[in-house]
């Protein structure tokens, strides 16, 4: 609910909700190979507000990792915190990328439709 705070922040509990259908239908869709373009589609519809949010952390992250340096006096904690903060920077400058690649993959099921094995070529 926070993350859908950051992009709608009004009626942000509707709009988390949302996400939540379209990142479990779609990926039960897509992971089944049931009404596959559809799935697809609510994949890409979920990930889209992704590339905000991302980048919302990456603006704040680094001011909240100075304040947590400057709050620290401990040495041995403030080296454990500044892992923590590398982390948690690492983790959104390289999640935009997979983001970006499970986009792309999305809109190619959401034009190629179900792959051989899925469940919507085995009906017809």
């Amino acid at each position: 609910m926070r993350n859908a705070e950051i992009v709608f922040p009004c009626g942000f509990k509707v709009f988390g909700f949302i996400a939540v259908f379209l990142m479990v239908g779609g990926g039960l869709g897509l992971a089944l190979g049931v009404a596959t373009r559809l799935a697809a589609l609510m994949i890409a519809l979920f990930l889209i507000p992704t590339f905000a949010i991302q980048r919302h952390w990456l603006s704040v992250l680094p001011s909240m990792i100075e304040d947590v340096n400057r709050a620290l006096a401990d040495a041995s904690r403030k080296n454990t915190f500044q892992r923590l903060a590398r982390q948690a920077f690492h983790s959104h400058e390289t999640g935009w990328q997979n983001n970006l690649l499970m986009l792309l993959l999305a809109l190619y099921f959401a034009v190629r439709g179900s792959p051989a094995f899925g469940i919507d070529n085995l009906l017809g």
